[in-house]
């Protein structure tokens, strides 16, 4: 979440699991790859401690463009669907908030 609002992507939810991740969000260009891409390093820094030098992403992602309102809410009740499945999911309606190491 950090690495991707601060490259001005809009988020509308997120679902990480034990396998793969699913995002919801707004680009502000067609760098999707990425962006996405920089993140998964971000994170992967982020949990380095925690995991050591396990690989724990996969080298590409797959983006697939909105293509109407029904499909954005269906899209979006899919993603936050995986917290059923024990992933861990976030959604705008709880806003963005993290706890960093500064505070």
């Amino acid at each position: 979440m950090e690495s991707l609002t601060g490259r001005g992507v809009e988020l509308l939810c997120l679902a990480v699991g034990g396998e793969h991740f699913h995002l919801l969000g707004r680009f502000e260009h067609s760098e999707t790859r990425r962006v996405i891409g920089l993140a998964k390093l971000h994170a992967y820094h982020r949990l380095s401690g925690e995991i050591g030098q396990r690989r724990i992403w996969a080298k590409r992602s797959r983006s697939l463009p909105i293509r109407d309102r029904r499909h954005q809410v269906n899209v979006y009740a899919y993603i936050m669907k995986h917290r059923d499945g024990g992933a861990w999911t976030w959604s705008y309606r709880e806003g963005l908030y993290w706890a960093d190491e500064s505070g």
